[in-house]
């Protein structure tokens, strides 16, 4: 994959965040006292963002686009909007009940984070990488 086939998965992946941000975000103006995961879920959508936002500086940038193309970095972004995607399709289940229902259980929601975090330390590795 060339620096324009990731920075092509890097804009899925950001207008993947967006959505489930505005989805996250309806669900806890709908549900009352929406759980402690969908507040999280945000605040976590919020922090891969900006890692992500770097990531596609740097590749934009005349000399980051060369340093940034190892097989780790574009594995973590694939995955990235491959488990987003399908967050996505998720949380979109689960608002089309008559009333807003979370549709992760506790167990799935903890595999999603530990998959995000897994992900977003591959990335930044790869960042600091490139910064040195």
């Amino acid at each position: 994959m060339d620096v324009l086939g990731l920075l092509a998965n890097i804009s899925q992946v950001v207008d993947l965040l967006v959505k489930i941000g505005v989805m996250c975000s309806i669900y806890c103006v709908d549900v009352k006292k929406a759980p402690g995961d969908v507040r999280r879920l945000l605040k976590e959508v919020d922090r891969l963002t900006a890692v992500i936002k770097e990531l596609e500086s740097l590749l934009q940038s005349p000399k980051g686009s060369s340093k940034l193309e190892s097989p780790t970095l574009r594995q973590a972004v694939f995955d990235l909007r491959r488990l987003l995607a399908e967050m996505v399709a998720k949380l979109d289940l689960g608002a089309k009940h008559a009333r807003a229902v979370w549709p992760f259980k506790k167990r799935e929601i903890h595999e999603i984070f530990a998959t995000i975090e897994r992900q977003k330390a591959n990335i930044l590795l790869n960042i600091n990488i490139e910064q040195t």
